[in-house]
């Protein structure tokens, strides 16, 4: 009689299961089946196991294949069991291929092709199912999360999807998973999706994922902007469904522990926060190439900042960053130093200068400090006044730690809400708030709106630029023949309108009638300035900013600057509104209207911009053509400049050209307009 033996945790029984044990059975007359005990899954590190081990044992016997059933409650039982009960066979699926040779000094070893595309038609037991997971991704961190997933219950890692297909195939065949071509037949397949691609995608996977009804998982940062973050979050609970951030720090047991203990008095009230974290990365790699998405903050920033949030809140009073930066820009090392009402806090991150990496919390009564790695934390100590009084404790971090989030991804799916604390809604969005003050140095304008993607100057443009996490919107003002302040480029509305003829001689009513070019995007008409602030006010009110541009050196139109800061002021914006025009004697108006207002002056290069600037006009920035910056960047020192950049307007196609925003930067830009902003987020 040829006996074989396979081994499980066998939680949640299902059809992959059912055919693992129907194809050992065939592999011989007599088949012993292991069901891991809870201990033992405990010690290997399988989290979130469901089944009572008597509920287990129970649903393969009724499987009908097993002709005796064992416990496995220790390392090193399986070639035990062989020696015991004379096997002739070890199987287990192939995901495992190559891990149990050793057993072949016993027995045959055999790995069974594992079961692809795990359906739907699950045992569901207590309400709960599989869920059925898809990664976007195949770089280092989804190569890590597909073993990590397989020790937590309850999840199938089920395919792949990468818009460079070849390598979705190469990591599908690696993995035994599916790879799909198409995002539409990936989501049909899946019910969550982690997300491991390049960081500036993740706003548009996220959105998307969210879109077709899937939890999503995204690993750190999440998004660069708050903007962005508050919607996606706000997005998933209007349609109840988890948006999870996946720093592996805030899940894991001894991070936890470590706050704790760090809250629960025994340091006495907390007053400083010192954290750090650095490696040197190859200059080759992404990490120091991407003028755009890398650099040491955007790599390691979530980790450093995780345990000041976790103990001092997001309501510092004052926050600065100082940063050594490489030769292309990115920074190579950030401190950023933060001050509380009654504490202070500094993190540091770094990906080309090499520091002690280690996280300090001082208190009244004594101080916290777990060396590095800290983020993997497995060991920490409490010291007092007294030195020879030292606590010391430790807990277990297992594997890459991928395990302990997708363990509590999956515990807020199934509605165990427990898990929410470690890691908040309002402590991610913080955190990519934190990202965009030091990510993006140079601050990024829709000209004119969207004004590439849609209409320009139409609400349409000024709605698609609000809600992308920009750092503005600049638009244009006209007045017409009964003094109306209306949105419009052009003296004349020749270009984006069928009408023909100045502004200035038409009647607001007159202009209402007309039609902008629009295409798909039909019923776009040319809007006034109050529409505008209507509009954008609510988006105001949480950070975005307006540049409006007077259009009054042309035709200089009487009692413009008047209407233009009443109506701003109407509405409660003064602070985020910027004026700007290409006439220096309407910004002296401005200025002499308004003291306080930020006022830029517009002309093609930046010398002739510091020129009209020496006439006293009053302008704190400087709005010149983005190559007609001649002056260097010393002399800009101190000034803020936004430049314009000439791109392609709706409904022309884009012109394919994409700044280098670190080359502008080193000019002295400290901002840009541009028609196609999203391409940059």
């Amino acid at each position: 009689m040829k006996k074989v033996i396979t081994y499980g945790t066998f939680d949640l029984l299902h059809e992959g299961h059912y055919r693992l044990l129907e194809r050992a059975k065939a592999l011989g007359d007599y088949l012993i089946v292991g069901v891991t005990s809870e201990a033992y899954d405990k010690t290997r590190g399988k989290l979130n196991v469901v089944d009572s081990l008597a509920t287990r044992i129970e649903n393969v016997r009724k499987t009908g294949f097993a002709d005796e059933i064992i416990v496995e409650e220790s390392l090193g039982q399986k070639v035990q069991d062989v020696k015991k009960y004379q096997v002739d066979i070890f199987t287990v699926g192939s995901d495992w291929t190559g891990v149990f040779d050793y057993m072949k000094d016993y027995c045959e070893v055999v790995y069974l092709d594992r079961t692809k595309n795990i359906s739907s038609t699950m045992l569901r037991i207590q309400n709960r199912r599989i869920q059925r997971i898809g990664i976007v991704g195949t770089g280092r961190i989804a190569e890590r999360f597909v073993p990590e997933s397989k020790l937590v219950s309850g999840v199938s890692t089920q395919g792949v999807y990468n818009p460079h297909t070849e390598s979705a195939k190469k990591f599908a065949d690696r993995w035994e998973i599916e790879a799909y071509e198409e995002l539409e037949d990936f989501y049909q397949s899946v019910d969550a999706v982690y997300i491991a691609s390049p960081h500036e995608t993740h706003y548009d996977y996220i959105k998307s994922s969210l879109g077709h009804g899937k939890h999503v998982l995204c690993e750190k940062p999440m998004v660069l902007k708050k903007a962005q973050a508050e919607e996606l979050f706000q997005y998933a609970r209007a349609h109840d469904l988890i948006l999870f951030e996946g720093i592996k720090t805030a899940y894991c047991p001894g991070f936890n522990r470590l706050l704790g203990v760090a809250c629960s008095g025994v340091i006495g009230n907390i007053r400083n926060v010192e954290v750090c974290f650095t490696k040197l990365e190859n200059p080759a790699n992404r990490e120091l190439t991407d003028s755009l998405y890398g650099g040491s903050l955007t790599e390691l920033g979530s980790y450093v900042m995780l345990p000041v949030l976790k103990l001092l809140g997001d309501s510092c009073e004052d926050i600065r960053f100082d940063v050594i930066r490489g030769e292309n820009g990115l920074d190579l090392f950030t401190k950023i130093s933060l001050v509380y009402p009654n504490a202070i806090a500094t993190a540091t991150c770094g990906l080309g200068v090499k520091s002690e990496g280690r996280l300090l919390i001082s208190g009244t009564k004594g101080y916290l400090v777990a060396e590095a790695p800290w983020w993997k934390t497995s060991y920490f100590e409490v010291h007092y006044e007294d030195p020879l009084k030292v606590d010391k404790y430790s807990e277990p971090f297992l594997g890459y730690g991928l395990r302990y989030e997708l363990s509590d991804f999956l515990s807020m799916i199934n509605g165990r809400n427990s898990s929410e604390f470690k890691l908040t809604r309002s402590e991610s969005v913080a955190l990519a708030g934190i990202m965009k003050k030091e990510h993006f140095q140079m601050k990024i304008w829709a000209h004119r709106g969207c004004s590439q993607m849609y209409p320009e100057n139409t609400l349409l443009a000024f709605e698609k630029a609000a809600i992308g996490g920009l750092e503005g919107i600049e638009l244009d003002i006209q007045m017409t023949k009964d003094g109306e302040l209306v949105v419009i480029h052009d003296e004349r509305v020749d270009r984006t309108t069928e009408g023909s003829g100045f502004v200035r001689d038409f009647t607001l009513a007159q202009l209402k009638r007309l039609h902008i070019y629009a295409d798909v995007h039909p019923g776009q008409e040319i809007p006034t300035m109050k529409e505008a602030l209507e509009l954008l006010t609510p988006f105001m009110r949480k950070g975005l900013r307006l540049n409006i541009e007077l259009k009054n050196s042309v035709y200089p139109y009487e009692g413009m600057e008047e209407k233009i800061v009443d109506l701003v002021g109407m509405y409660g914006l003064e602070k985020n509104v910027v004026y700007s025009s290409f006439s220096a004697l309407s910004l002296e108006r401005l200025r002499g209207i308004d003291s306080q207002t930020e006022i830029g002056i517009l002309d093609t290069r930046v010398s002739d911009c510091f020129y009209k600037l020496k006439g006293g006009c009053g302008a704190q920035a400087l709005h010149p053509y983005w190559q007609a910056i001649d002056l260097s960047a010393e002399r800009l020192q101190g000034y803020t400049v936004r430049a314009y950049f000439g791109g392609h307007l709706y409904p022309e196609k884009p012109t394919g050209t994409k700044l280098d925003l670190a080359a502008l930067e080193k000019k002295g830009i400290t901002d840009v307009f541009l028609n196609e902003p999203e391409r940059y987020l």
